[in-house]
């Protein structure tokens, strides 16, 4: 599943959601580039840098590259800008 558009949802009511837009988009090359794969996002709050941190896993479209991939951004549903990619 390359998917490199991550787009959270709000809960607008009891009865469904609310799409507030991607977090990251897909470029031309590189970690967000077509053929990538970008899953299990996970949102945490940094008191120290005042910032939201989305960890996710990152990987080829073979799954031989077991990466994790971290960016950040102001607001917990807001555009966040990619840092980088690494294998822990």
């Amino acid at each position: 599943m390359a998917v490199p558009k991550l787009s959270p949802t709000k809960k607008a009511d009891a009865a469904g959601t609310l799409d507030v837009g991607a977090l990251l988009s897909r470029t031309s090359s590189g970690d967000l580039g077509p053929n990538r794969v970008v899953e299990r996002p996970k949102v945490i709050y940094n008191d120290n840098t005042r910032k939201y941190v989305l960890w996710m896993h990152m990987d080829s479209s073979s799954y031989g590259e077991a990466r994790v991939a971290v960016a950040t951004g102001d607001s917990v549903c807001g555009k966040y800008t990619y840092i980088r990619s690494f294998q822990p």
